[in-house]
């Protein structure tokens, strides 16, 4: 069995595009595939200054994979297929 990949969701509750992200995202937690850590950047000063005007931001090993209107199929582009 393949590792699951870690992500980081750089996101902020009450935001929307942070909520249609994570449902894009569950399919992958769900399947084993990913592991996701929320962050929101108010914990984190250095995120809040780097990106508080592109949340949300997917982070993998510190460096991004996609921020801001994600869409289902830039998730499919970085992840692959959501598992069944």
């Amino acid at each position: 069995m393949t590792r699951p990949r870690r992500l980081e969701l750089v996101s902020r509750q009450d935001c929307e595009l942070c909520s249609e992200l994570l449902a894009l995202l569950e399919p992958y937690v769900r399947g084993g595939t990913v592991v996701l850590d929320r962050v929101e950047p108010e914990d984190r000063r250095a995120l809040l200054e780097h990106y508080q005007w592109r949340i949300p931001v997917l982070l993998e090993d510190g460096r991004e994979l996609m921020w801001g209107r994600i869409d289902a199929a830039e998730v499919t582009a970085a992840l692959g297929e959501p598992p069944a």
